[in-house]
C-alpha cells in the first residue's frame, strides 16, 4: 500500500477518536440539549420539548442564539421582559422562572468575556442561553395554545403558516434579524404580543386582568354589609359612603363624580355607578341593590383575577384565524355575536339558549 494511503488512513482514524473541540457533538450546549434537564430552571426537565429545542440549534450547529460576546442581546432582554410580566397575561411568570432572570442578567454582565476564553465560561453562557430557549418556546407554546389545551379547536401551530413550527418561528422573529438590519432591531415584545389570540375580546379581557391584579394588590377589600331586603334608590342606605368607594376602584364610579362625604343616600351618580357594574356582571341593570348584585360586589377580587386568568385560558383554545368570519354564541349570557374579518363585532343580538322544539 503506498505510504501517502497509510497516513492519510491513520489520519482518518485519529480524526473519528478526536471529534473537534467545536463540533456540535462535542459542545456544552449541544450536550445540555441532548440531557433534556436543566437544574438551574424552575421545572428542570424538557425532554417533552427536547425535539423543538434540536430543531432550533441544529441549523446554526448549536451555536449560542441570545448573547454577543458574553453580553445578552436586546432581543434576550426584551424576551426576558415578557417573561417577568407573564402574570399580566394571565399566566404564571414562574413558569418561565421570572424571578430568576434579574440575577442571571446580573451574573452575565458582571462576568462577561467572549465566550471562548474558557470551558468554564462557554459552559455558564450555554446554561443561560438553554434557560431562555426553554422558557421562551414554554412561553409561546402557552399564550398561542394555552396551558391545558384540550385539543378540541386549536391544535396545529398556525403562525407563519406552521414553517418548521414553533422552533423557526423563534428563529426567524426573535433570533435572526431582518434583511440589511441589525440584530437588536427585533422588536422581541411586539412578535410575542402577535402570538396572542387575535380577538377584541382577548384584549379587553387582558386588560381587565391587568386592572384587577392592581386592586388586588392593594388588599383594600371590606364586603359591603348584608341586607335585609332591597336597597331602592332613592332611599338611605348606611354603607353608601363604602359602596362609592369601592364603585370608585372599580371604574364603575367615575372619578370626578360628585357623592357627598359621609352621606347615607343612595341616589344620583352612585344609582349610575351600580346599573353599569350590574351591566358588566350580566345582571338587570335596574339599579336596585338586591342579594344578586351585593354577592357580585362582596365577590374578593382575587376571585375576579382567577376568573379572568380562566377566561383568557379559553380564549387560546379557540381558532386564532377563520377561512371566513364567525359567528360567536356566548352561551351563559345568551348573546350572539358576528365579527368582521378583523374579528371586531360587526352585528351583536339576543339568543335563546336550550333544546330546539319537535315543530
Amino acid at each position: 500500500m503506498p505510504r501517502i494511503l497509510i497516513v492519510a488512513l491513520a489520519f482518518a482514524a485519529l480524526w473519528r477518536q478526536s471529534p473537534a473541540a467545536d463540533s456540535p457533538q462535542s459542545s456544552p450546549l449541544h450536550d445540555l440539549v441532548a440531557s433534556g434537564h436543566l437544574s438551574d430552571l424552575t421545572s428542570p426537565d424538557f425532554t417533552h420539548d427536547r425535539s423543538q429545542i434540536e430543531r432550533f440549534y441544529e441549523p446554526t450547529g448549536y451555536a449560542l442564539a441570545w448573547t454577543r460576546g458574553g453580553e445578552a442581546t436586546r432581543s434576550a432582554k426584551s424576551i426576558v421582559e415578557v417573561l417577568q410580566a407573564a402574570d399580566e397575561t394571565g399566566l404564571n411568570a414562574e413558569d418561565y422562572d421570572g424571578s430568576r432572570w434579574a440575577d442571571r442578567l446580573a451574573a452575565l454582565r458582571s462576568g462577561s468575556r467572549p465566550p471562548s476564553e474558557t470551558d468554564l465560561t462557554r459552559f455558564d453562557l450555554a446554561r443561560f442561553d438553554l434557560a431562555l430557549t426553554v422558557s421562551v418556546l414554554r412561553y409561546i407554546s402557552d399564550v398561542h395554545f394555552g396551558r391545558a389545551n384540550p385539543g378540541l379547536y386549536h391544535t396545529g401551530f398556525d403562525l407563519d403558516d406552521g414553517q418548521d413550527g414553533l422552533a423557526g418561528f423563534v428563529r426567524r422573529h426573535l433570533v435572526d434579524a431582518p434583511v440589511d438590519a441589525p440584530v437588536d432591531a427585533i422588536d422581541a415584545k411586539a412578535v410575542l404580543d402577535g402570538v396572542e389570540p387575535p380577538f377584541a375580546g382577548y384584549r379587553r379581557a387582558k386588560a381587565a386582568l391587568q386592572r384587577y391584579l392592581l386592586l388586588a394588590r392593594e388588599d383594600r377589600f371590606v364586603p359591603l354589609p348584608d341586607i335585609k331586603k332591597t336597597v331602592e334608590p332613592g332611599s338611605s342606605y348606611e354603607a353608601a359612603p363604602q359602596l362609592a368607594d369601592l364603585l370608585r376602584r372599580l371604574g364603575d364610579l367615575p372619578p370626578d363624580a360628585v357623592v357627598p362625604a359621609g352621606a347615607n343616600k343612595y341616589d344620583g351618580s352612585l344609582i349610575e355607578a351600580l346599573k353599569h357594574f350590574q351591566t358588566r356582571h350580566g345582571l338587570d341593570p335596574d339599579g336596585r341593590l338586591g342579594n344578586a348584585t351585593l354577592a357580585q360586589l362582596n365577590t374578593p377580587l382575587s376571585v375576579r383575577v382567577r376568573q379572568l386568568q380562566l377566561t383568557l385560558e379559553r380564549w387560546r383554545w379557540v381558532p386564532h384565524s377563520f377561512s371566513s368570519p364567525p359567528v360567536v354564541v356566548n352561551i351563559p349570557e345568551f348573546r350572539l355575536r358576528a365579527l368582521d374579518a378583523a374579528y371586531s363585532t360587526e352585528l351583536e343580538m339576543k339568543v335563546i339558549v336550550g333544546k330546539a322544539y319537535r315543530h
